[in-house]
Protein backbone atom coordinates (compact mmCIF):
# COMPACT_ATOMS: atom_id res chain seq x y z
CA UNK A 1 0.00 0.00 0.00
CA UNK A 2 1.22 3.24 -0.37
CA UNK A 3 1.13 6.11 1.31
CA UNK A 4 -1.81 8.15 -0.56
CA UNK A 5 -3.99 4.93 -0.65
CA UNK A 6 -2.76 4.78 3.43
CA UNK A 7 -4.21 8.48 3.50
CA UNK A 8 -7.64 7.43 1.62
CA UNK A 9 -8.39 4.60 4.34
CA UNK A 10 -7.64 6.93 7.35
CA UNK A 11 -10.06 9.78 5.93
CA UNK A 12 -12.59 7.04 5.04
CA UNK A 13 -12.40 5.45 7.91
CA UNK A 14 -12.88 8.98 9.94
CA UNK A 15 -15.92 10.11 7.08
CA UNK A 16 -17.29 6.83 8.68
CA UNK A 17 -17.19 7.11 12.23
CA UNK A 18 -18.37 10.52 11.91
CA UNK A 19 -21.46 9.59 10.16
CA UNK A 20 -21.89 7.26 13.01
CA UNK A 21 -21.43 9.89 15.71
CA UNK A 22 -23.82 12.32 13.57
CA UNK A 23 -26.29 9.57 13.45
CA UNK A 24 -26.20 8.76 17.43
CA UNK A 25 -26.17 12.62 17.64
CA UNK A 26 -29.53 13.17 15.34
CA UNK A 27 -30.84 10.17 17.56
CA UNK A 28 -30.51 11.42 20.94
CA UNK A 29 -32.01 14.75 19.01
CA UNK A 30 -34.67 13.16 17.78
CA UNK A 31 -35.43 11.37 21.02
CA UNK A 32 -35.01 14.40 23.25
CA UNK A 33 -37.61 16.30 20.62
CA UNK A 34 -39.95 13.50 20.90
CA UNK A 35 -40.09 13.42 24.82
CA UNK A 36 -40.54 16.98 24.89
CA UNK A 37 -43.52 16.90 22.36
CA UNK A 38 -45.05 14.51 24.62
CA UNK A 39 -44.69 16.47 28.05
CA UNK A 40 -46.14 19.76 25.67
CA UNK A 41 -49.02 17.58 24.23
CA UNK A 42 -49.93 15.81 27.58
CA UNK A 43 -49.91 19.80 29.03
CA UNK A 44 -52.36 20.53 26.24
CA UNK A 45 -54.84 17.20 26.64
CA UNK A 46 -54.89 17.92 30.25
CA UNK A 47 -55.77 21.48 30.19
CA UNK A 48 -58.19 20.89 27.67
CA UNK A 49 -60.26 17.95 30.00
CA UNK A 50 -59.25 20.08 33.04
CA UNK A 51 -63.07 20.48 35.15
CA UNK A 52 -63.60 23.24 37.46
CA UNK A 53 -64.14 21.55 40.78
CA UNK A 54 -65.75 23.74 43.74
CA UNK A 55 -63.95 23.52 47.07
CA UNK A 56 -67.00 24.23 48.63
CA UNK A 57 -69.06 20.72 48.08
CA UNK A 58 -65.71 18.25 47.63
CA UNK A 59 -66.67 15.00 47.40
CA UNK A 60 -70.35 15.87 47.18
CA UNK A 61 -72.43 16.87 44.06
CA UNK A 62 -75.04 19.81 44.26
CA UNK A 63 -77.97 19.92 41.44
CA UNK A 64 -80.48 22.67 41.39
CA UNK A 65 -84.19 21.92 39.80
CA UNK A 66 -86.73 24.66 39.17
CA UNK A 67 -89.72 24.42 37.61
CA UNK A 68 -90.79 26.92 34.23
CA UNK A 69 -94.29 27.97 36.00
CA UNK A 70 -93.47 31.68 36.57
CA UNK A 71 -96.03 31.42 39.61
CA UNK A 72 -94.04 28.61 41.46
CA UNK A 73 -91.40 30.40 44.26
CA UNK A 74 -90.17 26.56 44.82
CA UNK A 75 -86.60 26.01 43.84
CA UNK A 76 -85.16 22.68 45.18
CA UNK A 77 -81.42 21.89 45.58
CA UNK A 78 -80.14 18.10 45.96
CA UNK A 79 -76.84 17.89 47.99
CA UNK A 80 -75.67 14.47 47.41
CA UNK A 81 -73.35 13.24 50.14
CA UNK A 82 -70.65 11.03 49.65
CA UNK A 83 -70.55 7.13 49.99
CA UNK A 84 -71.15 5.96 53.91
CA UNK A 85 -69.59 2.11 54.50
CA UNK A 86 -70.76 1.22 58.17
CA UNK A 87 -69.75 -1.86 60.12
CA UNK A 88 -73.56 -2.94 61.69
CA UNK A 89 -73.52 -4.74 64.96
CA UNK A 90 -72.50 -8.74 64.34
CA UNK A 91 -74.94 -11.24 64.56
CA UNK A 92 -74.53 -15.08 65.16
CA UNK A 93 -70.58 -14.79 64.47
CA UNK A 94 -71.26 -13.19 61.47
CA UNK A 95 -70.00 -9.24 60.39
CA UNK A 96 -72.46 -7.39 58.22
CA UNK A 97 -71.75 -3.74 57.04
CA UNK A 98 -73.82 -1.00 55.00
CA UNK A 99 -72.81 0.65 52.10
CA UNK A 100 -75.33 3.78 51.78
CA UNK A 101 -75.55 7.16 49.65
CA UNK A 102 -78.17 9.38 50.48
CA UNK A 103 -78.96 12.95 48.67
CA UNK A 104 -80.50 15.86 50.38
CA UNK A 105 -83.07 17.83 49.13
CA UNK A 106 -83.00 21.22 50.29
CA UNK A 107 -85.84 23.98 49.66
CA UNK A 108 -83.49 26.83 48.87
CA UNK A 109 -79.84 26.78 46.77
CA UNK A 110 -77.81 28.94 49.96
CA UNK A 111 -78.96 26.17 52.35
CA UNK A 112 -76.14 24.27 50.12
CA UNK A 113 -73.40 26.34 52.36
CA UNK A 114 -75.40 25.16 55.98
CA UNK A 115 -75.28 21.49 54.58
CA UNK A 116 -71.54 21.68 53.56
CA UNK A 117 -70.68 23.75 56.36
CA UNK A 118 -72.03 21.03 59.05
CA UNK A 119 -71.08 18.06 57.17
CA UNK A 120 -68.90 16.40 59.41
CA UNK A 121 -71.44 17.00 61.84
CA UNK A 122 -74.35 15.08 59.69
CA UNK A 123 -71.61 12.09 58.97
CA UNK A 124 -71.27 11.95 62.50
CA UNK A 125 -74.89 11.67 63.60
CA UNK A 126 -75.26 9.05 60.77
CA UNK A 127 -72.95 7.02 61.83
CA UNK A 128 -73.39 7.33 65.62
CA UNK A 129 -77.03 5.78 64.18
CA UNK A 130 -76.05 3.65 61.88
CA UNK A 131 -73.32 2.05 64.01
CA UNK A 132 -76.23 0.58 66.54
CA UNK A 133 -78.26 -1.08 63.91
CA UNK A 134 -78.09 -4.53 62.91
CA UNK A 135 -79.00 -6.51 59.16
CA UNK A 136 -82.00 -7.55 60.33
CA UNK A 137 -83.29 -3.96 60.71
CA UNK A 138 -83.03 -3.19 57.01
CA UNK A 139 -85.60 -5.91 55.98
CA UNK A 140 -88.64 -4.82 54.36
CA UNK A 141 -90.07 -1.10 53.12
CA UNK A 142 -91.00 0.01 56.45
CA UNK A 143 -87.50 -0.19 57.52
CA UNK A 144 -86.40 1.63 54.50
CA UNK A 145 -89.15 4.14 55.80
CA UNK A 146 -88.40 4.71 59.29
CA UNK A 147 -84.52 4.98 58.29
CA UNK A 148 -85.40 7.84 56.21
CA UNK A 149 -87.17 9.06 59.02
CA UNK A 150 -84.49 9.52 61.25
CA UNK A 151 -82.05 10.08 58.97
CA UNK A 152 -83.85 13.21 58.22
CA UNK A 153 -84.77 13.92 61.84
CA UNK A 154 -80.78 14.01 62.85
CA UNK A 155 -79.94 15.94 59.80
CA UNK A 156 -82.46 18.68 60.47
CA UNK A 157 -81.44 18.39 64.05
CA UNK A 158 -77.59 19.62 63.21
CA UNK A 159 -78.74 22.05 60.34
CA UNK A 160 -81.11 23.91 62.42
CA UNK A 161 -82.85 26.44 61.68
CA UNK A 162 -82.20 25.42 57.65
CA UNK A 163 -84.35 22.40 56.89
CA UNK A 164 -83.98 19.14 54.42
CA UNK A 165 -87.27 17.94 53.04
CA UNK A 166 -86.09 14.92 52.42
CA UNK A 167 -83.70 12.01 52.50
CA UNK A 168 -83.37 10.10 49.42
CA UNK A 169 -81.84 6.95 48.96
CA UNK A 170 -79.56 6.43 46.14
CA UNK A 171 -77.96 3.29 47.15
CA UNK A 172 -78.19 0.77 49.99
CA UNK A 173 -76.47 -2.04 50.54
CA UNK A 174 -76.10 -4.38 53.37
CA UNK A 175 -73.97 -7.20 52.70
Amino acid sequence: MTKNQDEEAMELQAAVSLKRLQGKRLMVVLVVAAIILCIILAYIVSKFFHTNTDTSTAGASVATISTNDPNAKQVDSFYDMDELIINLVPTANQRHFLKMIVSFRLAHQQDVAVVTSNLAAIQDSFLIFLKELRAQDFSGSGATMKLKEELMKRVNKVIYPVEVKDVLFKEILVD
